[in-house]
């Protein structure tokens, strides 16, 4: 598909108009895919598989993680990664390890989530697949 959920959806309604659709989803989601499908008058049943939860590592355990090496790239996948991600790197205890980090993100949406990361480097992906985002890997410094 296109690798955004406002695209696939834009893509799939013409074939499920006046339809049903089942899709497996997690508890949290981008609301657009549903209201774009519903707006075309497609009946979208979600089936929710998986949740998301935010862990809460101490610093110790992420330094652990890490091994101690400071870190070259962050790659972003989510919007709700982001801001943990900032959090993260604002923690004095971890600033050492993340302070030249390059934050790699998958699409614009994620990468406007990252307005806290002061002076480092955001890149954003050509677009939103994960390829793209391994390029971007490929041309970090």
């Amino acid at each position: 598909g296109p690798g955004d959920a406002e695209a696939l959806a834009g893509q799939i309604t013409a074939e499920l108009t006046g339809k049903e659709m089942v899709y497996l989803c997690g508890r949290l989601r981008f609301p657009v895919f549903e209201e774009r499908l519903a707006a075309a008058r497609v009946r979208v049943r979600p089936v929710e598989t998986y949740d998301t939860i935010e862990l809460d590592y101490g610093d110790d355990a992420v330094v652990a993680r890490l091994s101690g090496t400071p870190v070259e790239a962050v790659l972003l996948y989510s919007a709700k990664a982001a801001p943990v991600m900032i959090g993260l790197a604002m923690r004095p205890a971890l600033r050492h390890l993340l302070e030249r980090a390059e934050f790699l993100a998958l699409s614009v949406r994620i990468a406007k989530e990252l307005d806290g990361v002061g002076g480092q480097k955001v890149r954003i992906a050509s677009k939103p697949a994960e390829d793209a985002l391994f390029q971007l890997l490929s041309l970090t410094s």
